[in-house]
């Protein structure tokens, strides 16, 4: 066989104005027939008209450029935590969802010579060092500054704030469990200023946090700050937590109620046995009486003259002049020109006395001590030091006496505590034989704790714990209580055992990880503002086999006008 072929290798494509050249398919079968009559060989037959069967093919192509087109974008199309990541990079970090329901700031007064402690509403303590401030050229500024200071503590106050809880490690993306987070700046004439290099504000924020019941102080707290323009949290230490009270709430709702309420019972009766042993004590061995010092001659009281009462026995050296004691509370210099019509002397110690003026009803107590002068001070100071030398012995002598009980008390307290908590988990854990689900409501206490740690700058604050991902996850699709599909929405995702929030963007095919175990709220802010909520019901009816669930949102009549309509909204039943 010859070689008659001329196969052509990634042959050219034509152009569109090629193709559209040669589409005149009447010109086509003009030709065809004319072929056909002046063939003499070839036998005429009925030939078919092309027009119809070239619309059928048209139409044919057509409609499978189209399964293809859909097919090509089907397959195209982004994974779903691609378009998350995508949709969160272009978004603000730290997103407020309703700027009309931000907390307000507490404001706070400096003189920046003197610092200052300061305490917020909820109990927490600033301690502000002097000279602590300087503005952008790095100078010291002078007079006062104002501080702002705000708190957040619960799941709504981490929404409202649209402040991020995630952590990423390694490219491992951790929930942050908060223990509670501060947002702290400063400012003059409405300025900001910056923390000068070397200082640094004490903060001890009071919160109340989730907690094992074996454990007395949780462990994995740590302090992070929040890098705005890095868009991530910054590791800053360890976070110095102190337990100060338990069970500071109890939900009527919990299943496991009753067992939490009776150790919450037992823990405060413990306590109470406690303190009044500990006073019982200290009234066992009364303390010695501290000698009371002699006033100097030179010091700056007020004075006035006034003969003693003959039987009451007077320091030895005193004379008529006496000093006002500076214990007397709201003292007014002019009631000593009052004509008084008597008067009567209380010796309270060696060095100390209570004059009594009287005029009919009227009556006036004074503190007061004789004025010593000369050798009469030098000789009262030596038997004063004799006396305090003798007193500091004693006291030494009681403290002593007291620490050893005072030890054996702390040893009964802790036994008792651990006698309590065991029969606490003993009859969880019958509870729990009985009805596995309740083990996961077994796990936390509410405690009462003190986060201490030290800020060098301003900014955002966070005590918190990292949790990895939970193990259920499941493929989502959303749509509001008309059946529409709700898609690129911010979504917001609660575990009621965990203290953080978890958002995520709405897409068809989402994926979400949630906690079967716990109650589960699930919310968006819609373009309007208003909160739209899915039936916790939903989480609680997915089956543990399921692969995909269509969660129902549904929209309230009004926007929230403040964090008071956003909490009455964003509640668990």
């Amino acid at each position: 066989m010859g070689k008659n072929y001329n196969i052509k290798i990634n042959p050219q494509q034509p152009s569109k104005e090629s193709i559209s050249q040669r589409m005149d398919f009447d010109a086509l079968l003009s030709k065809y027939e004319s072929e056909s009559d002046t063939g003499s060989t070839r036998k005429k037959t009925a030939v078919r008209p092309l027009r119809v069967r070239y619309l059928s093919y048209i139409g044919a192509a057509a409609a499978a450029i189209a399964l293809l087109i859909m097919a090509i974008s089907v397959f195209n199309r982004p994974k779903p935590a691609t378009l998350e990541a995508r949709y969160f990079a272009n978004r603000p970090f730290v997103d407020q969802p309703l700027e009309k329901a931000q907390a307000r700031f507490a404001s706070f007064r400096v003189d920046v010579n003197q610092g200052g402690v300061y305490e917020y509403e909820s109990g927490s303590r600033l301690v502000v060092p002097a000279a602590a401030f300087m503005d952008d050229y790095g100078k010291l500024v002078e007079g006062e500054v104002e501080i702002k200071y705000r708190e957040y503590h619960d799941f709504v106050d981490f929404f409202l704030s649209g402040i991020p809880m995630v952590y990423d490690s390694a490219n491992v993306k951790y929930t942050m469990e908060s223990a509670g987070m501060i947002e702290i700046y400063a400012e003059q004439n409405g300025k900001r200023v910056r923390m000068a290099p070397g200082k640094n504000i004490s903060v001890e924020m009071i919160s109340r946090i989730n907690v094992a019941p074996h454990l007395a102080v949780p462990p994995g707290y740590n302090v992070y700050k929040l890098d705005t323009a890095a868009r991530k949290w910054v590791y800053q230490g360890i976070d110095q937590m102190e337990v100060l009270e338990e069970f500071t709430q109890l939900d009527p709702q919990d299943p496991l109620y009753k067992p939490k309420k009776t150790l919450k019972d037992q823990l405060e009766q413990i306590e109470s046995s406690y303190q009044q042993q500990k006073e019982q004590l200290e009234n066992s061995i009364p303390a010695p009486t501290a000698p009371s010092r002699p006033i100097s001659p030179d010091a700056d009281l007020p004075t006035f003259e006034l003969a003693p009462a003959d039987n009451v026995p007077m320091t030895e050296g005193a004379d008529q002049i006496w000093y006002v004691s500076s214990q007397n509370t709201n003292f007014d210099p002019r009631s000593l020109n009052v004509e008084w019509e008597d008067y009567r002397f209380e010796r309270i110690n060696d060095h100390e006395y209570r004059v009594i003026f009287t005029r009919g009803d009227n009556e006036l107590r004074i503190l007061v001590h004789p004025a010593l002068t000369g050798d009469a001070f030098a000789k009262a100071m030596k038997q004063y030091e004799t006396a305090f030398a003798a007193y500091e012995q004693q006291m030494q002598e009681r403290e002593k006496a007291l620490s050893d009980r005072a030890d054996e008390l702390e040893d009964e307290l802790f036994s008792q505590r651990k006698v309590a908590r065991e029969t606490y988990q003993e009859s969880i854990e019958e509870l729990i034989a009985a009805d596995p689900d309740l083990k996961h409501s077994a796990d936390f206490i509410h405690k009462k704790v003190r986060n201490r740690f030290v800020a060098d700058g301003f900014g955002i604050w966070n005590c918190d714990r990292l949790v990895p991902p939970l193990m259920q996850e499941i493929t989502a699709n959303f749509i509001d209580q008309n059946g529409a599909s709700i898609e690129n929405r911010t979504a917001y995702l609660v575990d009621k055992t965990r203290n953080t929030v978890h958002r995520f963007l709405a897409q068809d095919g989402a994926r979400i990880r949630y906690n079967s175990y716990s109650e589960n709220l699930l919310w968006i802010v819609t373009e309007d503002n208003r909160l739209a909520v899915c039936d916790p019901a939903i989480f609680r009816a997915i089956d543990p086999d399921q692969e995909e669930v269509t969660f129902i949102l549904n929209e309230q009549s009004v926007p929230p006008i403040d964090e008071a309509a956003v909490r009455s909204v964003l509640k668990f039943n």
